[in-house]
């Protein structure tokens, strides 16, 4: 993704809205929370802030970053992009005896599967949002997503791509990839319908109710109703859920129109 479609500007603006009432609330009670993207990207596209600097812009940011992406030349646009931003501190338990930390940042030139099977289980046992939004399905597959519910705070934001789901079902030569993407081979049970994309969201989540309890989503579309991805969210975490559906209740003007 090099560009900032409505669609993408869209996504953006929930995972903005979202980690906005979740920092309010784990600075309130926790020393250290972290915010993983596995797929971080180069930072701004056409002018949009990117995930990564949404995420270090909240009005009460993590204590911990880690940006992780494949491509080393996004990756240092990134990290450029981000030393220029001003320094800043996070706060943490805010409602007991309220402290400041400096903010640490990470960035790490791996796969997104590669990260998380190899450095997540390094990170201390605290809250943790991860974002998983990749270009395409095989950077990402069910065992890595499944390595991430051990994470007992772990909150999870994956970009579902109904577009790159059908493109790959299309391509005999791709069909593992939808096999390790979905963990199991149920996927070539759907059948040729108008409503498919809906099966096959629906099916990527009954994949990951093996892992975690709580899930919700939002369908994203374009301009000619045609869902383009959904936006899925998963956890264990009772609260983060209750926050995560109030978020996605609203409709696409009244978040457009939110200010922070």
């Amino acid at each position: 993704m090099d560009k900032a479609n409505i669609q993408t500007i869209r996504k953006w603006t929930y995972l903005k809205k979202y980690l906005h009432a979740y920092t309010i609330i784990v600075s309130n009670h926790f020393s250290q929370f972290f915010y993983i993207d596995v797929c971080a990207g180069k930072g701004k596209y056409d002018g949009h802030d990117g995930s990564p600097l949404i995420a270090l812009n909240l009005e009460f940011p993590f204590t911990d970053y880690v940006f992780n992406e494949k491509d080393s030349i996004k990756l240092n646009e990134l990290e450029q992009y981000i030393k220029k931003l001003p320094p800043r501190k996070a706060l943490t338990k805010r409602r007991y005896n309220q402290k400041t930390k400096d903010i640490t940042i990470s960035y790490k030139n791996m796969g997104a599967v590669g990260y998380i099977k190899k450095e997540l289980q390094n990170l201390p046992d605290c809250p943790c949002f991860i974002f998983i939004d990749p270009d395409g399905i095989e950077e990402i597959d069910m065992d890595s997503v499944s390595i991430c519910s051990v994470k007992n705070k772990a909150e999870l934001f994956i970009n579902f791509s109904v577009s790159g789901i059908l493109r790959n079902v299309k391509n005999k030569r791709c069909h593992p990839l939808l096999t390790r993407y979905y963990g199991n081979e149920d996927w070539k049970k759907i059948p040729n319908v108008a409503n498919r994309e809906q099966l096959y969201a629906d099916l990527y989540i009954k994949s990951l109710r093996k892992y975690f309890k709580n899930i919700t989503s939002l369908k994203l579309k374009n301009d000619n109703n045609i869902p383009l991805y959904y936006l899925i969210y998963t956890t264990n975490n009772d609260n983060g859920f209750k926050i995560m559906k109030d978020v996605m209740k609203q409709n696409e003007e009244q978040i457009k129109l939110n200010k922070f």
